[in-house]
């Protein structure tokens, strides 16, 4: 067809091309290209405290775990440095969680940060309580490193000697691990079938007592299991010793004062040299041993006593005594007081409740409490006389020593081969014992006189002595012989 002799094909091919090009450049409703997605890295580190060692009853710094990470719609896992990091769609509110197995989850939300390009958000080593369900507008957050899952803690409270339940108790659980103080503390009141449930336990050791009773019951607990434990207490003909609400020394250091002149020796034919060197490699040994930690089953106020143990210090003064030492001119508590001030000062000492200070006189240097005689001397007057003594005034705790042949005998032959120093050792146990049970005379001791502190409970105990004469291994090895500690789990007297 010809319209003036001219074609329209090129014409209309032209308008075509010109009609797809408008149409491909124009922007429809619904068919508007996507902007790029703006990201932020949101990275930091994950720690989790130690299950192995609360297990063990240790406390341990803790450590870096692998843990799964979301923040938003963004998901990884930490490396094994629990290192991590994610690309995290911005938005107004970020929120993150960090889960491991054994392990409580741990949340944290972020609103309105600043439109930072990155957020670093830390579970550990050090941070606060909880950061959930707190809500942080920061951009560095560093919270508390992940728990380990409690568990649950259950049994009965029986009465021991009507073998019945008792009802309405109030059970008081606490963490064992190596503590300032009582940590986790958790209750539980028993039903009419004495039955309780602490669904809460801390992991790891546990200590449990009914209110107002003394006994204490040990359970390990796991996480997320279920442990049994039964406890029985005494309502009637219940013994004598008991806590009456006052201080123990929940860890100690020893400062020792040998104080011997030039014409006195602390053993007439042997050597006062080895026989200091073995008193006090005793304060070395004894810290985190079996017998030492027969105490972790007693608390004060502040707290529950444990297996730490130290030497401070020692210091050898040769100053002459102020009296002669005999039992007519015996030394007085106030020259062993005066003694300490004077040590304390020249060694830059300090009284505390975890320090007590040992002062150990010559052999056969007699001494008295007070210059009356009255309160007991080293010999026998017609009223009380001791080998040592522990006491306090306010916040000095002391004790005093002396040395001789006929205080405490030995039962058997000498484990370290010198009969004085093994001897002396057994009594310094004996009053380390008492000072840290009993400080200030107001934890622990029996109501009946007679029976008196945790040591005075065993005087004269030793249990099963070995070939060598020693009943005890304590630190490096080195063996002792020493006296049994009243152990209330055991409800007789032990080494451990």
């Amino acid at each position: 067809m010809k319209a003036g002799g001219k074609r329209l094909f090129p014409v209309l091919i032209l308008v075509l091309l010109l009609l797809t090009l408008l149409l491909t450049s124009c922007s429809l409703p619904g068919q508007q290209a996507s902007p790029p997605v703006k990201r932020i890295h949101i990275s930091g580190l994950i720690y989790g405290a130690d299950i192995v060692a609360a297990m063990a009853g240790r406390v341990a710094p803790p450590q870096h775990i692998a843990a799964h990470v979301r923040c938003n719609e963004s998901a990884g896992v930490a490396d094994v440095y629990g290192h991590y990091m994610l690309a995290v769609r911005q938005a107004d509110t970020y929120r993150c969680a960090v889960s491991y197995p054994g392990y409580a989850d741990g949340k944290v939300v972020i609103s309105a940060a600043p439109p930072q390009q990155a957020i670093a958000v830390n579970f550990g080593p050090v941070g606060s309580t909880s950061c959930d369900p707190a809500t942080f507008s920061t951009t560095t957050i560093t919270c508390s490193p992940l728990n380990p899952t409690p568990g649950t803690l259950t049994g009965t409270v029986t009465r021991a000697d009507a073998h019945s339940p008792l009802a309405n108790a109030t059970v008081e659980c606490w963490s064992n691990i190596d503590q300032p103080q009582l940590t986790n503390l958790t209750l539980a009141t028993t039903d009419a079938r004495g039955h309780y449930t602490l669904p809460s336990a801390a992991i790891g050791p546990n200590d449990c007592t009914v209110l107002g009773k003394d006994d204490i019951y040990a359970a390990t607990v796991n996480g997320s299991t279920t442990t049994t434990l039964n406890m029985q207490v005494c309502q009637n003909r219940c013994g004598s010793f008991h806590y009456h609400g006052g201080s123990v020394m929940e860890s100690f250091s020893a400062y020792v004062i040998f104080w011997l002149p030039p014409t006195h020796s602390y053993e007439p034919y042997g050597s006062s040299a080895r026989f200091e060197s073995l008193i006090s490699r005793y304060f070395s040994d004894v810290g985190e041993s079996a017998l030492y930690g027969l105490l972790t089953q007693y608390w004060g106020v502040q707290g529950q006593i444990h297996n730490h143990a130290e030497l401070g210090g020692v210091y050898r003064d040769t100053r002459p005594y102020p009296a002669s030492g005999t039992r007519s001119h015996p030394l007085v508590d106030s020259d062993i007081t005066t003694e300490i001030g004077r040590a304390m000062k020249l060694n830059g000492w300090s009284e505390a409740p975890t320090n007590e200070f040992f002062v150990v006189t010559g052999f056969n240097v007699q001494e008295c409490f007070l210059a009356n005689h009255r309160d007991g001397c080293t010999f026998y007057t017609g009223h009380d006389d001791y080998c040592a003594y522990h006491t306090h005034t306010g916040e000095l705790i002391y004790a005093y020593i002396s040395v001789s042949n006929f205080c405490v005998p030995l039962p058997g032959r000498s484990p370290n081969g010198d009969a004085i120093a093994d001897t002396t050792i057994s009594i310094v146990s004996h009053e380390q014992f008492e000072s840290v049970t009993d400080p200030l005379i107001d934890g622990w001791f029996s109501t009946v006189a007679k029976d008196g502190e945790i040591a005075d409970l065993c005087l004269d105990h030793y249990g099963p002595i070995r070939a060598d004469g020693s009943n005890v291994t304590l630190g490096n090895g080195h063996r002792y012989i020493i006296q049994e500690e009243w152990s209330r789990r055991a409800g007789r007297c032990a080494l451990n």
